[in-house]
């Protein structure tokens, strides 16, 4: 019981000192917006403007078997899904791996940098991941589709 009440609080404690920083940080976010120049993409260019590739990429991505093991080596079992899907990754967002700077972090992380044209701005930073948890054994019959099979 004492864990289920940790988590919500600390979910909490982390939310409101995300708006402790943003409230405190206002005015010098407002000055990097206004010295901060956006450059418009054309359209041509936007996933929004061929949306059948982007699900077919999703689907894609999503039949890579990137389970994560906490209790192995790296976290990792197995380690070719992990390589299989830098792969993927670099081959379907070329652009991406060409203007930004990858790094490979601890084997199997991926850390992006996009350098900005103005150092003394603040930094933005967006995160994500891309391991799974495993499927308990007997679970996957219970499935409405499986895991792995977008």
């Amino acid at each position: 019981m004492t864990r289920l009440l940790v988590l919500p609080a600390l979910g909490v404690a982390v939310t409101a000192a995300l708006i402790g920083w943003a409230v405190l940080h206002e005015q010098s976010l407002e000055s990097a917006r206004e010295r901060t120049r956006v450059v418009p993409l054309p359209s041509e260019q936007l996933t929004a403007s061929d949306p059948e590739g982007a699900v077919g990429r999703l689907c894609e991505a999503l039949r890579i078997k990137t389970v994560g093991n906490w209790s192995a080596e790296n976290h990792v079992t197995e380690e070719e899904p992990f390589r299989a899907f830098h792969a993927f990754l670099a081959a379907a967002f070329p652009r991406t791996w060409d203007t930004l700077r990858v790094e490979t972090v601890n084997t199997h992380s991926l850390l992006l940098r996009w350098e900005g044209s103005d150092a003394g701005l603040p930094p933005g930073a967006l995160l994500s991941h891309f391991d799974v948890v495993p499927v308990a054994a007997g679970d996957a019959a219970r499935w409405a589709q499986p895991p792995f099979g977008s």
